[in-house]
């Protein structure tokens, strides 16, 4: 078409200050000798304890055995529930996306709620 022409001018972009992000060595120096320790004592307000080493976390793998049994015992039901259904010749995804429905809606209602304790506020 008349008064195009292959090459378009681009308007010029206006150089920032400086760069968007902050780089590691700029981090270090503005905390100075600050240790990661004393930091965390700092933002929590409380005693923060040395981590052990080597040990076992006895809690953390209730919580895996416990998150195991849940999905263990949860796609035995999902079976149970396809084969009272009439299997793969029945309504898979009928059911499928029943569960996936109520499931949102029970994630949803817990997520309603205002949370059970207030925020900390400043000293």
């Amino acid at each position: 078409p008349p008064g195009l022409s292959a090459s378009r001018s681009v308007p010029a972009i206006a150089k920032s200050a400086g760069p968007a992000f902050t780089a590691p060595s700029d981090v270090r120096a503005r905390l100075g000798s600050v240790s990661l320790n004393e930091a965390a004592v700092a933002v929590s307000g409380g005693d923060v304890s040395e981590s052990k080493s080597g040990g076992l976390d006895i809690g953390l793998g209730v919580y895996f055995f416990m998150w195991y049994l849940g999905n263990y015992l949860y796609n035995i039901t999902n079976k149970l529930a396809l084969n009272a259904a009439g299997g793969k010749a029945g309504f898979p995804m009928t059911i499928s996306s029943m569960q996936l429905g109520i499931g949102s809606l029970y994630g949803l209602f817990l997520w309603l709620p205002p949370p059970a304790r207030s925020p900390p506020t400043g000293p």
